[in-house]
C-alpha cells in the first residue's frame, strides 16, 4: 500500500460560482482551503474513509453562461479515461466543461495535471446522464 493510500490525499476544497470566489478559479491561489487528509463517508460504512482522488470540475451553464469551479475529494473512480470534457449535468442544469480527478496531493490545482476520471458520491448524486 502506498503512503498516500494509508493516509489519504490532501485536496483543495472550494467552490466558485460566477466569480464568487476568484481564488478558487484558474489559476488557483495557494491560499484556498484544503483538506489533509481528505476524508468522506461511503455508503454502507460508518465513519469517514480516506479519499483516493482529488476532483476538479470547471464548467459553464448552457442556459445562461454561469460559470462554476468545484475542487474537492473523491472516494470512487468511475472510468478509466484521462478526463471528461464536453456536456454534463450538475443538479438539473446542463454544463459545458471538464471534470477530472487525480491521485496526488494537491493535484486538483490547475488545468495541467495527471488525471483519471472519477467522482465522489457527492458529484455522482449531482451529475445525471444526458438524455
Amino acid at each position: 500500500m502506498r503512503p498516500c493510500e494509508a493516509q489519504g490525499l490532501a485536496c483543495y476544497v472550494c467552490t466558485s460560482v460566477n466569480g464568487s470566489y476568484p481564488d478558487c478559479e484558474d489559476p488557483v491561489k495557494g491560499s484556498i482551503p484544503f483538506e489533509a487528509p481528505c476524508r468522506q463517508g461511503r455508503p454502507g460504512y460508518e465513519g469517514l474513509s480516506y479519499a483516493r482522488y482529488c476532483v476538479k470540475i470547471k464548467g459553464e451553464r448552457v442556459s445562461d453562461g454561469q460559470t462554476i469551479y468545484i475542487r474537492r475529494c473523491s472516494m470512487d473512480k468511475l472510468a478509466d479515461v484521462p478526463t471528461h470534457c464536453g456536456q454534463f449535468r450538475l443538479s438539473d442544469d446542463l454544463y459545458q466543461g471538464c471534470i477530472a480527478t487525480c491521485t496526488q496531493n494537491w493535484c486538483n490545482v490547475g488545468s495541467r495535471y495527471t488525471i483519471d476520471l472519477g467522482l465522489t458520491t457527492f458529484v455522482l448524486l449531482l451529475l445525471s446522464p444526458l438524455t
